[in-house]
């Protein structure tokens, strides 16, 4: 069974892993629940239906977390990050469900059974994703890609795609200098399992897009800005042609809103907290040298409006008095003074 045969059974395999999580953890659920809390509700317990909605509730909470931390991407994230995305995942589940039990009890549960069960959530979901992704490896070995440049080599790609010796080998490699017909050749040799396009000019990458698509053979692009501005635009269907409209407008108006009360907020209560420790550096840059304890730089916002950032002084007083950086030959010369 060649790759791309092998390629459809790839979603099962991910479905499977996540639904082997999910039940696993709601079985433990099921357990901890029977015993620690199911009894003690401030009604009356329920009976069980009622247990086996409260079990599916705690198994949606896991799934919608775990698209929100990619816990499903089983088999295409490294290993370490699947095992993260699934213990924050159980976290988050697990402390989402410990308020709900809050509310059914109408006073403060037992956390000790909580703290118990998310522990074995941690154990189970490590040692599941470790083996579907040992099964992925086994299953769905590393694809042989072609990596086509342009003016500059790509080392820096191809280094980082080494990387991922799991997922990707960069069998060949060739420059577009070798023709466009050879380009197509060297595809249809070496580039069957996928192609990477490198920085290539949008003409000559647009027909080699157009052409591996024909093939039916997987590509991998470097995005240039404009690709960023074309996924970040917005599809309008006015008509029967469809439009895609791109804009720089910034910030809406209740986005600034929220942001800046974000703003505010954070910035008071870490201002408070660390007020100690800043108090404390600015007594000892004070004691120092006597000089200014902040420093203050010009910097510019939106619509080219000024405004000063203030910091703690770490340089010498006047380092960059006349826009040039002093404070190398300054600290120099102080240091080979306290040699002699």
């Amino acid at each position: 069974m060649n790759y791309k045969n092998r390629e459809q059974y790839k979603h099962l395999m991910r479905v499977l892993a996540v639904a082997a999580i999910v039940l696993l953890e709601c079985a433990v659920f099921s357990v901890f629940w029977d015993r620690y809390y199911a009894s003690h509700l401030w009604l009356e317990p329920f009976w069980d239906k009622g247990n086996q909605i409260i079990v599916v509730i705690y198994g949606i909470f896991l799934l919608v977390f775990m698209y929100i931390y990619g816990g499903m991407k089983i088999g295409y994230m490294k290993g370490s990050s699947i095992i993260y995305s699934q213990m924050m995942t159980a976290f988050c589940a697990n402390a989402l469900m410990y308020l709900q039990i809050i509310l059914l009890w109408r006073h403060l549960p037992y956390i000790l059974p909580m703290v118990g069960m998310t522990l074995v959530d941690f154990a189970l979901a490590g040692i599941v994703s470790w083996l579907f992704e040992k099964t992925f490896a086994r299953l769905f070995p590393p694809r042989e890609v072609l990596l086509i440049y342009g003016e500059y080599p790509m080392e820096s790609l191809e280094l980082k795609m080494n990387q991922r010796p799991d997922k990707y080998i960069v069998a060949h490699k060739v420059s577009v200098e070798v023709g466009e017909k050879e380009l197509c050749r060297q595809i249809d040799a070496y580039g069957q399992e996928g192609v990477i396009l490198g920085d290539l000019h949008s003409e000559l990458r647009n027909r080699l897009l157009k052409y591996c698509y024909a093939k039916e053979i997987r590509v991998y692009l470097t995005p240039k800005l404009s690709d960023i501005m074309v996924r970040k635009a917005e599809a309008l269907h006015i008509f029967d042609t469809p439009l895609l409209l791109a804009r720089n407008s910034g910030l809406s108006f209740d986005q600034r809103f929220c942001k800046r009360l974000l703003d505010l907020l954070v910035s008071t209560i870490l201002l408070v907290i660390t007020s100690p420790i800043m108090l404390i550096a600015a007594l000892c840059i004070k004691l120092y040298d006597h000089g200014p304890v902040f420093f203050k730089q010009k910097r510019l916002t939106i619509g080219g409006k000024e405004f000063y950032v203030y910091k703690f002084r770490s340089m010498i007083v006047d380092a960059e008095k006349d826009g040039v950086a002093v404070w190398q030959r300054r600290t120099t010369a102080a240091l080979r003074r306290s040699e002699r």
